[in-house]
């Protein structure tokens, strides 16, 4: 994967991918692997994403109308977002604000949808004990039924098709949106809540 770029746009529209955008990317990623330029590009991305006028973070507790603002944050919110939730609790904390944990919290761990760790689909054990975790529903990305209806049924489920994709990597891989994967969605938005008996 190569990106992102940024650039600043006034068009609140421009949502394209551009030539110019993927030269630059195709370039700089052939300074740092030169064999990267031998595989076939198969999906481009791009989007738009809030910013202000200022180049760091804007961060303002108002006590007085009890309102904390944490914005313009950027592409660097993703190592900073732990440090800059602590911070905002501070701040609220430092307003007055009475803060306590939920007497039922839910402890939550997410799905490795990586390759760093084992995958339910390589691991005997798993597969053992649910034999969905076999059978593939995305082959692009390696989702197994076991993981798509893990999601469903999680502690926080995913509510929506989107989220679906976002937890599991269903349907984002190369094929972009397989038969087995529309049949899937179908289901879903039909409200079938957990669609066991969607056939492959």
């Amino acid at each position: 994967m190569l990106g992102p770029t940024a650039e600043d746009l006034d068009d609140k529209s421009a949502t394209e991918t551009t030539a110019d955008g993927l030269n630059f990317l195709l370039e700089k990623g052939k300074q740092i692997l030169p064999q990267l330029l031998d595989e076939e590009v198969t999906a481009t991305y791009s989007g738009l994403r809030a910013a202000t006028e200022h180049s760091d973070y804007q961060i303002e507790m108002d006590a007085a109308l009890r309102y904390l603002c944490l914005g313009g944050i950027r592409s660097t919110g993703i190592s900073a977002a732990m440090g800059i939730a602590e911070y905002g609790v501070e701040l609220l904390r430092e307003a007055g604000l009475e803060l306590k944990l939920k007497s039922e919290f839910k402890t939550v761990k997410m799905p490795t949808i990586g390759q760093v760790a084992l995958r339910p689909h390589q691991n005997a054990e798993m597969i053992a004990e649910n034999p969905l975790y076999a059978e593939m529903v995305c082959h692009c990305e390696r989702v197994s039924r076991g993981e798509l209806l893990d999601a469903l049924n999680a502690p926080i489920p995913a509510a929506a098709l989107d989220g679906l994709r976002r937890r599991t990597r269903a349907s984002q891989g190369r094929c972009r949106d397989s038969i087995v994967m529309r049949r899937w969605f179908r289901h879903c938005e039909g409200g079938v809540f957990p669609p066991e008996a969607i056939p492959l």
